[in-house]
């Protein structure tokens, strides 16, 4: 589960969350890196029929947002000439094992990228 707690208000001006309703009942959707640094993972076939089953979540400061974690979600650029901070937090039950290799190679990968485009 995944725990979202704006800081500061959080609507469509400054890039509020964006979910697609029950989409985590459609199992894990094909990812690879994204561009906005700091958020390393895209859904690659990410189109127009998604985009028009979003629905848009305003948050205030004191709101808790929590998805699953296969919620589809995303926020967009912030517009605005105000902050959007937040806290998020990423719970994992118990059950859940890491691909150690997997995660290593993914931790490489993605640090070299970042070099290379200059974020690091």
């Amino acid at each position: 589960m995944t725990f979202w707690l704006p800081l500061d208000v959080a609507d469509e001006d400054n890039g509020c969350l964006v979910y697609i309703p029950g989409a985590h009942k459609q199992g894990l959707r094909p990812h690879g890196q994204g561009e906005v640094f700091g958020f390393s993972l895209g859904i690659t076939d990410y189109g127009d029929a998604d985009f028009a089953k979003e629905v848009v979540v305003p948050a205030e400061p004191g709101d808790v947002v929590v998805h699953h974690s296969l919620s589809i979600h995303r926020a967009g650029r912030n517009a605005s000439d105000r902050k959007r901070d937040a806290i998020g937090l990423v719970y994992f039950g118990q059950s859940a094992k890491l691909k150690q290799e997997e995660a290593e190679a993914y931790t490489r990968q993605l640090y070299a990228q970042w070099a290379e485009n200059g974020k690091l």
